[in-house]
């Protein structure tokens, strides 16, 4: 029987990228999100789940109705996620972070928690993250603090449920409607990420989503050999499964 992979965001990007190797590679792929990859759909080993993430009190339902009731995903990958407002953090307002957190965190943990009452549970849960989760650049409130709360949710729920392993993974600077839209950000000092991705888009230095995607699912047996919970910036592991120094 192939192993089964669940997917959150596989609209486009690297979500999309993610799914289409999972499918090259010989899994069956479940999509989740509000809209589908017509690509995606001609695959027969592919399946779509109908959901806007942003109304939480329907995941669980819907989650359920589209899962087969016997068994998996036995992998899943929660991908999608939003960056919310770019600029001064005093501009920022509460609805707007409330709305950022409640995709790129919330809704994790809505399906996390539908998963874990199922009889049979993934075996690994991965969490997209960000350095951002941990550099708190200027610019960045909103996303910053979405991604610091996942890794933490990951995290406890690693003490919690043991048998499954969970990762917040960062999978570096992926070309994707996010980055390009940093990119277009005016250069701003003060803002020090933007800088960042726009020096890397500047050098070449940013990835397809196709080659991020190839480099994730060659890593994932060494994501899986971290601790449980942990956070893993690609860049720094190598397929044994050991970190690198960064450069």
């Amino acid at each position: 029987m192939k192993k089964t992979v669940l997917i959150t965001g596989v609209s486009r990007g690297l979500g999309r990228a993610l799914a289409e190797t999972a499918l090259e590679r010989g899994l069956a792929v479940t999509g989740m999100g509000r809209h589908c990859c017509p690509v995606l759909g001609q695959h027969a080993a592919f399946g779509f789940i109908r959901a806007d993430l942003a109304a939480l009190e329907r995941i669980e339902g819907v989650l359920r109705q589209g899962l087969d009731a016997g068994s998996g995903p036995d992998i899943v990958i929660l991908n999608a996620g939003i960056i919310g407002p770019l600029g001064s953090s005093g501009k920022v307002s509460v609805g707007e972070i409330e709305s950022v957190l409640g995709i790129n965190t919330m809704a994790n943990k809505v399906i996390i928690d539908t998963l874990m009452k199922r009889e049979s549970r993934p075996s690994q849960i991965v969490g997209i993250s960000s350095g951002a989760a941990f550099n708190g650049s200027g610019g960045w409130l909103a996303y910053s603090m979405s991604k610091a709360a996942l890794n933490l949710l990951l995290r406890v729920y690693a003490h919690e449920f043991p048998e499954t392993h969970f990762a917040a993974v960062a999978p570096g600077i992926v070309r994707t409607a996010m980055t390009e839209s940093v990119r277009a950000q005016p250069r701003d000092e003060r803002f020090a990420a933007n800088e960042r991705i726009g020096k890397a888009f500047d050098e070449g230095r940013v990835m397809t989503p196709e080659s991020a995607s190839n480099r994730f699912w060659d890593l994932l047996p060494a994501i899986g050999s971290q601790p449980s919970g942990a956070y893993v910036d690609v860049r720094n592991l190598d397929p044994a499964g050991s970190f690198r120094p960064s450069s």
